[in-house]
């Protein structure tokens, strides 16, 4: 009987041994050397290159349809070859909607959780963008 060696090991075991081979380094040795205060900047910086695309919103024009205002921000010509939806663009862009879905639950003066399970399906699906499913 053929007995699979990898399961009968834990998962840190094996991403210690590949890493050690690839990089001569654990995983853990390797993200201790990367430091946080570049990609704060890198993140700050990228959330002001998305200030104009938000400027002169309002927040009821902004949750009338969360949805389109998501791919809005993630569909600049400018700054979609930065990574629209992963990196520092992508992490700029969840700042934006988390303090904007902050917001909108301090206007409604409810918890974010509250304002979310409060919303009618419609609502709830106008907050979302659904193109890659």
């Amino acid at each position: 009987m053929l007995k699979d060696k990898c399961l009968t090991r834990k998962k840190s075991e094996v991403l210690d041994e590949i890493f050690l081979q690839e990089f001569g380094k654990k995983l853990e040795e390797m993200l201790h050397e990367i430091k946080s205060e570049p990609v704060a900047a890198a993140i700050a910086e990228a959330c002001h290159s998305l200030f104009p695309l938000i400027k002169g919103h309002t927040t009821t024009k902004i949750y009338s349809d969360f949805g389109i205002f998501w791919r809005k921000l993630t569909s600049d010509s400018q700054l979609r070859w930065i990574g629209p939806e992963k990196g520092v663009m992508h992490l700029a862009t969840a700042a934006i909607v988390n303090a904007l879905l902050d917001l909108w639950a301090r206007i409604e003066d409810k918890s974010v959780w509250k304002l979310l399970v409060d919303m009618t399906p419609d609502e709830l699906v106008s907050t979302m963008d659904f193109r890659y499913i």
